[in-house]
């Protein structure tokens, strides 16, 4: 049962407060949960608030990358070759951490929406671009995941939810 002032961290967002639907992905098992209105309005505080958002992005390159020549080149990059197979590139604007692997491939995280995502990836391949003095473009971006959360005004016991609807836990 729902009491005000419990906290809850995942999403859930309803414009007529009758009811609120709950998605928690557990296992790769999507389960539902409908509960009741906590007769509160919904306001902004009870948005989800995004928190991390990862993308992938793709350059268009004919041969495998440089990753030395980045790291040395670029600013706030590293690489090590025995502990991870990209270069890991830090940016502060926006505020972002790019993968960038051999084949072009890029994984951005840290970012907090889409837009920052994309930007971060644009200047991480212009830096490529300046480091390794070729000519590249994104041909590719897609968001693969964010997170976020939100004060359900309730405490959500994922095990309980699990063995109501009979999933197995690990």
């Amino acid at each position: 049962e729902c009491k005000n002032g419990e906290i809850g961290n995942l999403w859930t967002h309803n414009s007529e407060c009758e009811k609120n639907y709950l998605y928690v992905w557990k296992n790769e098992l999507e389960l539902s949960l409908n509960f009741k209105s906590m007769d509160k309005e919904i306001d902004n505080s009870s948005l989800p608030l995004v928190q991390n958002v990862v993308s992938f992005a793709m350059m268009n390159i004919e041969s495998d990358l440089n990753l030395n020549l980045i790291a040395e080149k670029v600013e706030g990059s590293r690489y090590n070759k025995k502990r991870f197979p990209a270069v890991i590139m830090r940016k502060t604007a926006p505020k972002s951490t790019i993968l960038v692997f051999k084949s072009g491939r890029m994984i951005i995280i840290g970012s907090e929406s889409e837009a920052d995502a994309e930007q971060a990836a644009r200047k991480s391949i212009k830096d490529i671009q300046k480091s390794l003095s070729l000519k590249l473009k994104m041909v590719d971006f897609r968001v693969t995941n964010i997170v976020a959360n939100a004060d359900l005004g309730c405490r959500i016991d994922i095990g309980k939810l699990c063995e109501e609807r009979n999933v197995v836990r690990n």
